[in-house]
């Protein structure tokens, strides 16, 4: 019997995370795992960016303004410059959806598990509760009002806390 149970865990964890856009919402001091095929986005990345591009600067402005110029010019440079436009649009993403805490797994936009840091288990939460089935420790809170219209695609958030 518990054979059964962790292979259908498991058919309906594959199923989800092939099937469904999964979002993962961290950052380095909260690391998950079992991530398979979900995007997994740091929400402390664009720090370490300009961390790395103020890195070793002059306190002279004049001297530092030319090196982050020529620095920026150069191939990582660029790279750095992409990085961060990615993550200045993970972070407006992780806004427009509400993500109030994390590590957050989001699944199609609209379910949501809090403070699992396996992302296989939170999404087999998440398959569970679509198919109507009661997970123990889950609840559905209401969507507070005032947000932005695209955060309304959280319609049902499922949220579990920290374990």
């Amino acid at each position: 019997m518990l054979k059964f149970a962790l292979l259908t865990l498991s058919v309906l964890i594959a199923g989800v995370a092939g099937a469904a856009d999964v979002v993962v919402f961290t950052d380095s001091a909260h690391p998950v795992t079992n991530t398979g095929d979900a995007r997994v986005v740091y929400l402390d990345r664009a720090e370490k960016i300009e961390r790395e591009m103020s890195a070793g600067l002059p306190n002279d402005i004049d001297r530092a303004e030319k090196i982050v110029k020529d620095r920026l010019n150069t191939p990582d440079g660029q790279r750095m410059i992409e990085e961060l436009t990615e993550s200045s649009k993970d972070l407006m993403l992780a806004w427009e959806l509400g993500v109030k805490k994390i590590p957050a797994v989001v699944v199609d936009s609209q379910f949501v598990v809090y403070g699992q840091t396996d992302v296989g288990l939170a999404v087999s939460r998440i398959t569970t509760r679509r198919a109507g089935q009661e997970t123990p420790g889950v609840t559905l809170p209401t969507v507070p009002s005032g947000r932005m219209p695209t955060q309304e695609l959280l319609k049902k958030p499922l949220r579990v806390d920290s374990p």
